[in-house]
């Protein structure tokens, strides 16, 4: 179930990345947020599974913070290379 989920997660993405037209990118922008909830309410279960009793918690705290450290990073970073990239100013620029 975790990796149908990856699946349908990244084939979400891919088709509102790729989508000519606003009515083919729709479809995408639903399944990836609905497949994005499943898996990682799915990863805390494997996460817990995978550890003794007394490390559960921990487990899934580390899973959860692995996205959040993603996210924090990882939009920052994508934000400034799409900017630059397609010709204006980087907007990862230090505050000044």
């Amino acid at each position: 179930m975790l990796l149908i989920s990856l699946l349908l997660l990244v084939a979400g993405n891919v088709l509102s990345a790729l989508t000519p037209t606003f009515g083919f990118m729709l479809p995408g922008r639903i399944v990836a947020p609905l497949a994005h909830g499943a898996f990682f309410g799915i990863g805390s279960v494997v996460a817990g599974n995978l550890v003794g009793p007394d490390r559960k918690a921990g487990a899934i705290a580390m899973m959860f913070t692995g996205l959040t450290v993603a996210t924090i990073v990882g939009v920052p970073l994508a934000l400034c290379s799409a900017s630059s990239s397609v010709g204006g100013s980087p907007s990862c620029s230090s505050p000044r």
